[in-house]
């Protein structure tokens, strides 16, 4: 994936196109577990995660899980950074730390659930938290223009 990426943000460059990407969002293994949803039927449409719902609004895992030493992004978002680095029409929009306030990662805040399953984001986490920062990150790479 790497290799691929840096041929596309030099192909991007010689356009003179910018590139944005977003580092990976928090996943919540927790909820492969289907004992842990309700509301989950057993039609296609609901095969595996698109319409159920968990039942534990309370879920959370903390940060080290993700970006220490053993954590499963840590590599991921080293790469990423290092391309940032080496490539001016680059930018990497910083959702983790968006969705993942404090040392924690919540699957809920305040009775509402920021994903629809254990790994992609509700409606209210893309129109009240990631819109407007890559709406940011959109507007600062036009002001270096």
């Amino acid at each position: 994936w790497l290799i691929e990426l840096k041929k596309f943000i030099r192909f991007a460059e010689s356009k003179s196109i910018n590139v944005l990407i977003t580092n990976p969002l928090p996943e919540f293994p927790i909820i492969y577990d289907r004992n842990n949803f309700s509301n989950c039927g057993n039609d296609w449409y609901n095969l595996p995660f698109n319409k159920c719902h968990p039942e534990k609004k309370d879920i959370s895992y903390n940060k080290d899980f993700y970006h220490n030493q053993k954590g499963i992004y840590k590599n991921f978002n080293n790469d990423l950074k290092l391309l940032e680095i080496r490539f001016s029409n680059f930018k990497v929009v910083d959702l983790f730390d968006t969705l993942c306030k404090s040392n924690s990662c919540n699957y809920s805040i305040d009775n509402e659930d920021l994903y629809k399953d254990h790994n992609h984001i509700s409606k209210i986490s893309s129109w009240k938290y990631v819109g407007p920062k890559i709406m940011k990150y959109i507007n600062s790479f036009e002001q270096q223009n």
